[in-house]
């Protein structure tokens, strides 16, 4: 996690932000951050230069490294949430979802849904029960309604320094161009629909661990992992080399930074709708090199797609006017947003405890029970409220 930059923590950062840096900050995205080699490489800087930024960058707080895992291979399927929620329930709320240990992201949110959005990965197989669970919260008007969403494929975008001028350090916001970018592009990727099964490997729990604290941090040392599971090192790399390598765990690794201090900007998660799989490759191609984008989900079944959009606040009305102008140019279809209480979000890594004899745990009727109780209390409040 990147703390929230204060006026002298963002000027310290533009201080140091120069070409170099920016190419290797996009760099962390594209090629692993653990080989110092091949990242110095793709930035045709030295191994021992390209230690230095890394090392000043984290050091300095303005970067963290994580990696990302590949859920279907590791037999989870992901789900995103909109919640409109009893507001007066909201800490109850939190805690029902919590009560599924397959969640991953969830913050309060504004907007179309006043509520909560949440991020889920749910063991394949288990999607009904998963969705009963959310129907019970409904049933006893914890929450109003809801939307659940599955997930086809996640793809994390670089953010780029396309629209940075690094001679006043300042960002220049060419939203005109990016309109016809999105409209003239000739040139897209296919859509992939990844999570509709999974093939099951010969994982442990050692294979989860270690890829729980990748999570947390790209450049965790074997060692640190070592003495966190009573294992050796060497123990903790044949894991890392012939499983999570090999089986190509983890989806890629990102960098996590603030383009611009959080004290104005805000964060959005937009829901939109393409006309086709061909206007949804156009606008995913667009996106490199954007300051305002880190990752989009690809919707199950839909030619929809899930956005972040990190943006000063200042910057709001003009992206909803070039999706409004994309509208026109009959590219989306249409879309919906949030605003994110980025303060008051909760985030775990993959739930490595759930992972027994090879198998995805989901103790249902456990789940049920614990919700259910949760109700019963909510009923209370309810009726002592109204008195």
């Amino acid at each position: 996690m990147v703390t929230a930059y204060d006026h002298d923590e963002f000027s310290a950062y533009l201080s140091i932000l120069n070409e170099t840096v920016a190419k290797l900050i996009v760099a962390l995205t594209t090629t692993n951050p653990r080989n110092i080699s091949d990242l110095a490489r793709a930035v045709g800087l030295s191994p021992s230069l390209t230690h230095y930024y890394i090392k000043r960058l984290i050091n300095k707080k303005f970067i963290s490294v994580v990696s990302k895992l590949d859920d279907a291979k590791v037999g989870l399927r992901p789900a995103r949430l909109f919640v409109n929620a009893n507001l007066s329930l909201r800490n109850q709320i939190l805690n029902a979802l919590t009560v599924i240990p397959y969640w991953r992201y969830i913050t309060p949110c504004v907007g179309k849904y006043n509520g909560f959005y949440a991020q889920f990965s749910i063991p394949f197989g288990r999607e009904v029960e998963f969705q009963s669970l959310l129907d019970e919260l409904e049933d006893n008007d914890l929450i109003k309604d809801y939307d659940l969403y599955w997930v086809d494929d996640v793809i994390y975008v670089p953010r780029g320094f396309h629209w940075f001028d690094f001679k006043s350090k300042k960002w220049i916001f060419r939203w005109d161009d990016w309109v016809k970018e999105v409209y003239e592009n000739t040139s897209y990727p296919r859509i992939r629909r990844r999570f509709h099964n999974y093939n099951s490997l010969n994982l442990d729990k050692y294979d989860l661990f270690i890829l729980k604290e990748l999570e947390k941090n790209a450049y965790v040392s074997f060692n640190e992992i070592a003495e966190k599971l009573n294992l050796t090192p060497p123990a903790v790399r044949y894991h890392y080399y012939n499983h999570v390598v090999r089986y190509n765990l983890l989806r890629g690794f990102r960098p996590v930074i603030l383009p611009y201090p959080l004290k104005y900007s805000d964060m959005y998660i937009f829901k939109i709708s393409f006309y086709d799989d061909v206007c949804l490759g156009k606008f995913l191609s667009s996106l490199k090199n954007k300051p305002f984008v880190s990752s989009v989900t690809i919707i199950s079944r839909a030619n929809d797609a899930i956005m972040d959009a990190y943006l000063p606040k200042n910057e709001l009305l003009n992206f909803i006017e070039s999706l409004l102008k994309l509208v026109d140019l009959n590219v989306i279809k249409d879309f919906l947003y949030v605003t994110l209480f980025l303060k008051n979000y909760v985030r775990q890594t993959i739930p490595y405890e759930q992972f027994v004899d090879g198998k995805w745990q989901f103790e249902y009727e456990k789940y049920r029970r614990t919700i259910a109780e949760i109700c019963k209390k909510c009923k209370k409040i309810r009726v002592h409220q109204y008195y």
